[in-house]
């Protein structure tokens, strides 16, 4: 990942992807990862709030299951593993997944991550807030 990108142009290219997103369905995915993608650097590495477009749908195809690369809870310790040991509200986990291109249907993926995290090996340590600890296995 490119962290010399500066803000404005993560910006200036989030609002061309806005914009031919809506113009041209047929790259609809790519566009929505490239998408999921600049808010997640947003999120990380800008320094005001983004607009997001959650609003619109992820998939219009009639096989609406959901693909990931990985499973949720191991997705949710692997975003733990690569903190290095700080401590990440759930609320930013899911944020952390998302940004990586998870998708889930769950009405509160950040209450899924608490109980994946806490049935893995997690460290609670304050209320939705987790951490790995080396020699968790």
């Amino acid at each position: 990942m490119n962290i010399n990108m500066d803000e404005r142009t993560v910006r200036a290219q989030l609002v061309e992807v806005k914009k031919y997103l809506a113009e041209n369905e047929a790259e609809r995915e790519v566009l929505l990862n490239l998408l999921r993608g600049y808010e997640g650097w947003l999120r990380l590495y800008g320094t005001k709030s983004i607009e997001s477009v959650r609003q619109l749908p992820l998939s219009k195809s009639p096989d609406d299951r959901v693909k990931n690369p990985m499973g949720f809870a191991r997705t949710v310790i692997k975003v733990l593993q690569d903190a290095h040991g700080e401590p990440i509200h759930s609320e930013e986990i899911w944020r952390r997944m998302q940004a990586a291109g998870f998708v889930s249907k769950a009405k509160d993926p950040a209450g899924w991550v608490d109980f994946a995290a806490r049935n893995n090996g997690a460290v609670k340590v304050e209320p939705r807030t987790w951490r790995w600890e080396n020699g968790n296995t």
